[in-house]
């Protein structure tokens, strides 16, 4: 590895590393800000239109932000994979295996076989059970709103939505590496 290649590999295990951070920082101030806003609201008196809409845009921002941070590093980390692991290998090497001597890095070739390998080991890099929890709690406000016809099911609509939308991100961010490994390796042919 040349210094340029060196130099750009280190920035990008870098990004890995700070965007890492950030999506952990993301998610812990969204949940303190979604409990601060929720617990203003129900001390605010029966306002169930308005709160509950609130409320969940801050859940959903954050949600938003934790899951494109992560599809980033995920990218990243795609792209390290294929450039710097595999590239440095003989063609009739396999992938998970370095040649004898110095070899070239393979946390990403190791972790996404250590992934694949033990699919339940892992913790859920986008909190989609703390959300979902978050979420649930954030509906019982709008219980209050069965009388109005308009209202409540807009409001349980909405929570639906954001719902449905965590389950469709989970399983894109499922099927992501395989297809960021696949393209990239397309790309950098």
């Amino acid at each position: 590895m040349d210094d340029l290649g060196r130099f750009e590999y280190e920035a990008l295990r870098a990004t890995i590393r700070e965007r890492g951070t950030a999506r952990l920082v993301t998610f812990f101030a969204t949940l303190v800000a979604w409990a601060a806003l929720e617990l203003a609201i129900l001390a605010s008196g029966p306002n169930h239109v308005i709160g509950p809409l609130l409320s969940l845009m801050v859940l959903a921002a954050g949600f938003e932000t934790v899951f494109q941070i992560h599809l980033g590093v995920e990218r990243v980390g795609r792209y390290l994979q294929v450039a710097f692991e595999e590239s440095a290998l003989p063609a009739s090497e396999p992938a998970a295996v370095g040649p004898v001597g110095p070899r070239p890095p393979a946390w990403e070739t190791t972790a996404m076989a250590y992934g694949k390998a033990y699919p339940s080991a892992g913790s859920d890099p986008l909190f989609t059970m703390l959300f979902l929890f978050a979420t649930l709690i954030n509906v019982l406000p709008v219980v209050g709103a069965w009388r109005m016809p308009v209202v409540f099911p807009a409001l349980v609509g909405a929570h639906a939505l954001f719902l449905l939308r965590v389950r469709a991100a989970r399983r894109r961010a499922g099927r992501q590496r395989a297809e960021d490994l696949q393209r990239f390796r397309e790309l950098l042919k």
